[in-house]
Protein backbone atom coordinates (compact mmCIF):
# COMPACT_ATOMS: atom_id res chain seq x y z
CA UNK A 1 0.00 0.00 0.00
CA UNK A 2 2.87 2.37 0.83
CA UNK A 3 4.24 1.62 -2.67
CA UNK A 4 0.94 2.65 -4.26
CA UNK A 5 -0.71 -0.73 -4.74
CA UNK A 6 -4.37 -0.82 -3.86
CA UNK A 7 -5.44 -4.33 -4.86
CA UNK A 8 -3.98 -6.09 -1.83
CA UNK A 9 -5.66 -8.97 -0.02
CA UNK A 10 -4.31 -11.01 2.89
CA UNK A 11 -5.10 -14.52 3.97
CA UNK A 12 -3.67 -15.76 7.23
CA UNK A 13 -4.96 -18.82 9.02
CA UNK A 14 -4.68 -16.74 12.18
CA UNK A 15 -7.38 -14.29 11.14
CA UNK A 16 -6.17 -11.76 13.70
CA UNK A 17 -2.95 -11.21 11.75
CA UNK A 18 -2.47 -7.85 10.04
CA UNK A 19 -4.99 -6.09 12.30
CA UNK A 20 -2.60 -3.14 12.38
CA UNK A 21 -3.48 -2.58 8.69
CA UNK A 22 -7.27 -2.18 8.70
CA UNK A 23 -7.24 -0.91 5.10
CA UNK A 24 -6.09 -4.33 3.83
CA UNK A 25 -8.97 -6.77 3.29
CA UNK A 26 -8.39 -10.05 5.15
CA UNK A 27 -9.87 -13.34 4.02
CA UNK A 28 -11.25 -15.73 6.61
CA UNK A 29 -10.84 -18.70 4.28
CA UNK A 30 -8.58 -19.30 1.32
CA UNK A 31 -10.38 -20.21 -1.87
CA UNK A 32 -8.56 -21.09 -5.08
CA UNK A 33 -10.71 -18.49 -6.87
CA UNK A 34 -8.87 -15.66 -5.09
CA UNK A 35 -5.87 -16.41 -7.29
CA UNK A 36 -7.94 -15.42 -10.34
CA UNK A 37 -8.22 -11.83 -9.12
CA UNK A 38 -4.58 -11.12 -8.28
CA UNK A 39 -1.32 -10.98 -10.25
CA UNK A 40 1.27 -11.61 -7.56
CA UNK A 41 1.03 -13.91 -4.56
CA UNK A 42 3.41 -13.69 -1.60
CA UNK A 43 3.56 -17.03 0.16
CA UNK A 44 4.68 -16.54 3.75
CA UNK A 45 3.15 -19.58 5.38
CA UNK A 46 4.74 -22.39 7.35
CA UNK A 47 7.26 -24.05 5.03
CA UNK A 48 5.23 -27.23 4.59
CA UNK A 49 2.51 -25.18 2.81
CA UNK A 50 4.76 -23.32 0.36
CA UNK A 51 4.57 -25.83 -2.51
CA UNK A 52 0.78 -26.43 -2.32
CA UNK A 53 -0.06 -22.71 -2.19
CA UNK A 54 2.51 -21.80 -4.84
CA UNK A 55 1.08 -24.51 -7.10
CA UNK A 56 -2.45 -23.09 -6.75
CA UNK A 57 -1.23 -19.58 -7.50
CA UNK A 58 0.89 -20.62 -10.49
CA UNK A 59 -1.93 -22.74 -11.91
CA UNK A 60 -4.04 -19.56 -11.96
CA UNK A 61 -1.31 -17.67 -13.82
CA UNK A 62 0.01 -15.66 -10.89
CA UNK A 63 3.63 -14.82 -10.23
CA UNK A 64 4.76 -16.05 -6.81
CA UNK A 65 7.22 -14.82 -4.23
CA UNK A 66 7.86 -17.65 -1.78
CA UNK A 67 9.36 -17.21 1.66
CA UNK A 68 12.49 -19.27 2.19
CA UNK A 69 13.09 -22.12 2.36
CA UNK A 70 11.18 -23.26 -0.71
CA UNK A 71 10.04 -26.46 0.99
CA UNK A 72 10.77 -28.75 3.89
CA UNK A 73 11.40 -31.57 1.40
CA UNK A 74 11.80 -32.03 -2.36
CA UNK A 75 8.29 -33.42 -2.97
CA UNK A 76 6.59 -31.31 -5.62
CA UNK A 77 9.53 -28.98 -6.32
CA UNK A 78 10.21 -30.26 -9.86
CA UNK A 79 6.50 -30.08 -10.72
CA UNK A 80 6.36 -26.51 -9.38
CA UNK A 81 9.31 -25.49 -11.59
CA UNK A 82 7.70 -27.11 -14.65
CA UNK A 83 4.39 -25.35 -13.91
CA UNK A 84 6.09 -21.94 -13.57
CA UNK A 85 7.82 -22.47 -16.92
CA UNK A 86 4.62 -23.69 -18.60
CA UNK A 87 2.65 -20.68 -17.33
CA UNK A 88 5.57 -18.31 -18.04
CA UNK A 89 5.20 -17.07 -14.48
CA UNK A 90 7.84 -15.79 -12.13
CA UNK A 91 8.50 -18.03 -9.14
CA UNK A 92 11.06 -16.53 -6.76
CA UNK A 93 12.28 -17.69 -3.39
CA UNK A 94 12.98 -14.94 -0.87
CA UNK A 95 16.62 -15.10 0.05
CA UNK A 96 17.11 -11.54 1.17
CA UNK A 97 20.50 -11.81 2.88
CA UNK A 98 22.23 -11.47 -0.48
CA UNK A 99 20.87 -7.92 -0.69
CA UNK A 100 22.44 -6.76 2.59
CA UNK A 101 24.94 -3.95 2.10
CA UNK A 102 27.81 -5.90 3.68
CA UNK A 103 27.30 -8.94 1.47
CA UNK A 104 26.93 -6.79 -1.65
CA UNK A 105 30.20 -5.07 -0.76
CA UNK A 106 31.91 -8.42 -0.22
CA UNK A 107 30.55 -9.66 -3.55
CA UNK A 108 32.02 -6.61 -5.28
CA UNK A 109 35.42 -7.19 -3.61
CA UNK A 110 35.38 -10.84 -4.69
CA UNK A 111 34.33 -10.07 -8.27
CA UNK A 112 37.04 -7.45 -8.64
CA UNK A 113 39.54 -9.85 -7.02
CA UNK A 114 40.96 -7.07 -4.86
CA UNK A 115 42.73 -9.69 -2.74
CA UNK A 116 43.13 -12.36 -5.42
CA UNK A 117 40.92 -15.36 -6.16
CA UNK A 118 39.25 -17.13 -3.26
CA UNK A 119 40.50 -20.68 -2.82
CA UNK A 120 38.21 -21.84 -0.05
CA UNK A 121 35.23 -20.58 1.95
CA UNK A 122 33.86 -21.92 5.20
CA UNK A 123 30.96 -20.62 7.25
CA UNK A 124 30.27 -21.77 10.76
CA UNK A 125 26.84 -20.70 11.89
CA UNK A 126 25.33 -20.91 15.31
CA UNK A 127 21.70 -20.12 15.93
CA UNK A 128 20.01 -19.74 19.28
CA UNK A 129 16.31 -19.96 18.46
CA UNK A 130 15.03 -18.43 21.76
CA UNK A 131 16.89 -15.21 20.95
CA UNK A 132 15.48 -14.89 17.42
CA UNK A 133 11.99 -13.91 18.54
CA UNK A 134 12.20 -13.14 22.25
CA UNK A 135 8.51 -12.31 22.60
CA UNK A 136 7.40 -15.71 21.24
CA UNK A 137 7.72 -19.18 22.71
CA UNK A 138 10.50 -20.54 20.52
CA UNK A 139 9.14 -24.10 20.80
CA UNK A 140 5.98 -22.99 18.97
CA UNK A 141 7.72 -21.16 16.12
CA UNK A 142 7.32 -23.09 12.86
CA UNK A 143 11.09 -22.98 12.27
CA UNK A 144 11.55 -25.16 15.34
CA UNK A 145 9.57 -28.02 13.82
CA UNK A 146 11.19 -30.18 11.17
CA UNK A 147 7.85 -31.50 9.87
CA UNK A 148 6.13 -28.17 9.21
CA UNK A 149 8.97 -25.71 8.92
CA UNK A 150 11.99 -27.76 8.07
CA UNK A 151 13.70 -26.91 11.33
CA UNK A 152 16.30 -24.29 12.09
CA UNK A 153 18.73 -25.72 9.54
CA UNK A 154 16.38 -25.07 6.62
CA UNK A 155 14.99 -21.86 8.09
CA UNK A 156 18.32 -20.12 8.75
CA UNK A 157 20.75 -22.40 6.94
CA UNK A 158 19.02 -21.71 3.64
CA UNK A 159 20.25 -18.11 3.88
CA UNK A 160 23.84 -19.30 4.28
CA UNK A 161 23.69 -21.63 1.29
CA UNK A 162 22.09 -18.90 -0.83
CA UNK A 163 24.64 -16.20 -0.02
CA UNK A 164 27.55 -18.62 -0.44
CA UNK A 165 26.26 -19.45 -3.93
CA UNK A 166 25.90 -15.72 -4.67
CA UNK A 167 29.46 -15.07 -3.49
CA UNK A 168 31.37 -18.14 -4.67
CA UNK A 169 29.21 -20.26 -6.99
CA UNK A 170 28.02 -23.80 -6.32
CA UNK A 171 28.31 -25.22 -2.82
CA UNK A 172 30.16 -28.54 -2.93
CA UNK A 173 29.68 -29.75 0.63
CA UNK A 174 27.34 -28.82 3.46
CA UNK A 175 26.96 -30.42 6.88
CA UNK A 176 24.56 -29.57 9.64
CA UNK A 177 23.75 -30.65 13.17
CA UNK A 178 20.56 -29.70 14.94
Amino acid sequence: IALGYNNVVVYDSRYDAFVEFPEIPRLKMLHASIFNSVRIVFICTPTSLHIPYATLALASGCDVFIDKPLSSNLHGVDALIRLAKKKKSIAMVACNFRFLDGLKKLQDILQRQLFGSPLFARVILGYYLPAARPSVDFKKVYAAHKRNGGGVILDSGSHVVDYLIALFGDVHDARAIS
